[in-house]
């Protein structure tokens, strides 16, 4: 029986791994990213940074999806106006967007901090100037000064609040104090059901591989964050 049990009990932590997995391998599948949401009237913002402040997205009742490249395709679409010295990550990501596999995502969240990736904005905004027909959604600039002087924190802190009326006005719906701490508390959840990943990698025999670890903490950025931390706390109840 015990041998029975041990055996129901790694069938659905490899089968809650396999959703995971799916997840970032068809990471541009609408179907399976967004269908649904959108289908209910929702809105899906995709960020480039993963620094993007997903509460604020989540208060405004969209779906945050961290947008990504296909390391396999070509860049041929978007390599002829890029800055030659721009990454391959950049590339990969921009050839993404240009050729419509992101068409479903309704806001494209470009953040501060990283150089190539805050050009995207630039290059993006060009780009529909030069083909009004290409197809992905609109695109904002989040400006993030990257020093911890007050002067500093307090500019960032009124560039989100200016995020914030932006994504009242973009969906129509109020962000309240309310709905902002809710989505607190599940980002604050997926944190620590994360954190406790990173206990079994630390373990002096790991209980998952780096390359399960990863795929952990990319799905986050994928899926609805709330069914994220449902599946994630029943993986970890079976594994502790």
């Amino acid at each position: 029986r015990v041998a029975e049990t041990r055996k129901k009990i790694r069938s659905t932590t490899m089968t809650i791994m396999e959703t995971f997995r799916k997840y970032v391998n068809e990471r541009w599948n609408y179907a399976l990213l967004a269908e649904a949401w959108k289908n209910s009237g929702g809105k899906v913002v995709g960020y480039l940074d993963a620094n993007a402040p997903e509460e604020l997205i989540m208060a405004a009742g969209c779906l945050p999806l961290l947008m990504t490249g296909d390391p396999a395709s070509g860049t041929e679409s978007g390599g002829k106006h890029l800055d030659g010295k721009a990454t391959s990550t950049v590339r990969h990501l921009y050839e993404a967007i240009l050729t419509g596999r992101y068409e479903f995502v309704d806001l494209i969240l470009n953040i501060g901090g990283d150089k190539w990736l805050s050009n995207a904005y630039n290059f993006l905004t060009a780009e529909k100037m030069l083909d009004p027909t290409l197809k992905y959604g609109e695109v904002y600039y989040l400006e993030r000064l990257r020093g911890t002087f007050k002067q500093h924190r307090d500019y960032n802190l009124d560039r989100l609040k200016d995020f914030r009326e932006f994504l009242e006005a973009f969906t129509g719906k109020k962000i309240t104090d309310e709905s902002l701490e809710k989505a607190f508390e599940i980002t604050n959840e997926t944190r620590a059901l994360l954190k406790r990943v990173s206990e079994l990698r630390r373990a002096d025999l790991p209980r998952i591989s780096g390359s399960e670890a990863l795929t952990i903490y990319l799905a986050s950025m994928l899926m609805p964050k709330a069914k994220f931390n449902e599946l994630l706390r029943e993986f970890l109840e079976t594994e502790v």
